[in-house]
């Protein structure tokens, strides 16, 4: 991934935080919608993983060549890990979300 801003372009994390006519509820609101943009774009950079169809495809591939069979173990883990992160990134994503609600964000 790159150094991407998933803040609008009139944002930044200085005024997110010094904003003192913002409620608590806000600050989280803007930090979900950067959480859900990162995590939608993290999605995309691991798709070939976390999509089945494209995983077995790309396994297969790995498997029926004996120069490349060596690495359909480590794809293996690269899914495994890459399912991992994706599922934690999403709880963290809720977390965020639902201290928004709690805090009675306004969206």
């Amino acid at each position: 991934m790159s150094d991407k801003n998933y803040l609008s372009d009139d944002q930044n994390w200085d005024e997110i935080f010094e904003d003192e006519d913002q409620s608590l509820g806000e600050t989280f609101s803007k930090i979900s919608k950067y959480w859900h943009n990162l995590q939608k774009d993290m999605r995309k950079d691991m798709n070939d993983v976390l999509d089945d169809n494209e995983y077995h495809a790309f396994l297969e591939d790995l498997k029926s060549d004996p120069d490349t069979v060596k690495y359909a173990s480590d794809l293996k883990k690269m899914r495994a890990i890459s399912k991992a992160a994706d599922k934690a990134v999403s709880v963290i994503g809720k977390c965020i979300d639902g201290a928004a609600a709690l805090l009675n964000a306004k969206n």
